[in-house]
């Protein structure tokens, strides 16, 4: 299983609100999703969806790629005492408490659960409140890295990918994306690339270490995003990574890496 999470750092630094029942809703949602998924992976946004008012408009968003709920069951499944159905309880255990307790704090709070859910798909949790601005900063930095260029290995699909691309873009940096072996050695070889670094998540690349071997002759560094299942493999590198981002992903990792690339 992965765990990829993606928390907006365009969100104002503080705010005022609930935070422990908060809390303790988004951890239900990722508790049960832990419980019902067994491939694939888990996700967790916390979006900026727009200030107005000195109120910001938080998404919040759990969703899984597990068992998922029919229509039916969808319909009782914020109930109390109650989960999908009967043989889910008995394999899994569980009262359906902590789904019901969540929406009574979320409507407590001024916002709405919603659910959708399609059976051995996944399941997708998510709410939106609005918050008052206490201090009107973000988190990070935005364009803190503008002078650096990166290139990174891009895949079809994969939501770490995606979180990372996000991360990236608040930074400012310039980005220069390629999907082969053929494109990495054009992409160096043109004079006018001043190149800082590459940018991989090694899962994508574990099957063809190429791309690092031709780093290395041509003296350019990398950094890594990975799962920790996977360290063995990476500390046996011949070429060791510069920085190495550990699941989940998050804004200040993701700056902390940037910081060492420009060191």
């Amino acid at each position: 299983l992965f765990l990829a999470s993606f928390i907006d750092p365009s969100l104002p630094v503080n705010v005022k609100g609930d935070i422990l029942k908060i809390k303790e809703v988004v951890i239900n949602f990722l508790s049960n999703a832990m419980k019902f998924t067994h491939e694939g992976g888990i996700t967790l946004k916390v979006e900026n969806k727009g200030i107005v008012d000195n109120k910001v408009k938080i998404y919040f968003e759990v969703a899984d790629t597990g068992i998922g709920v029919t229509e039916e069951q969808k319909a009782k499944i914020f109930e109390a005492f109650s989960q999908a159905d009967v043989s889910v309880t008995r394999k899994y255990g569980g009262t359906g408490l902590g789904l019901a307790i969540s929406v009574k704090y979320i409507e407590m709070m001024g916002g709405k659960i919603e659910v959708s859910s399609e059976v051995n798909k996944g399941t997708k949790f998510h709410f939106e409140l609005e918050l008052e601005i206490l201090e009107d900063k973000e988190s990070l930095q935005k364009n803190s890295y503008e002078k650096l260029q990166v290139v990174v290995y891009e895949s079809d699909s994969n939501v770490k990918q995606d979180f990372l691309k996000k991360y990236l873009a608040h930074s400012g940096i310039q980005i220069l994306y390629f999907s082969s072996l053929n494109e990495l050695k054009s992409i160096l070889k043109d004079s006018e690339n001043k190149i800082n670094a590459a940018i991989f998540i090694y899962e994508l690349i574990s099957a063809d270490l190429a791309y690092i071997d031709y780093l290395e002759t041509m003296n350019i560094k990398y950094t890594l995003l990975s799962s920790l299942k996977f360290k063995p493999e990476i500390d046996k590198l011949k070429y060791q990574p510069l920085f190495t981002i550990w699941d989940p992903i998050n804004a200040h990792k993701t700056y902390n890496m940037l910081q060492e690339i420009d060191n």
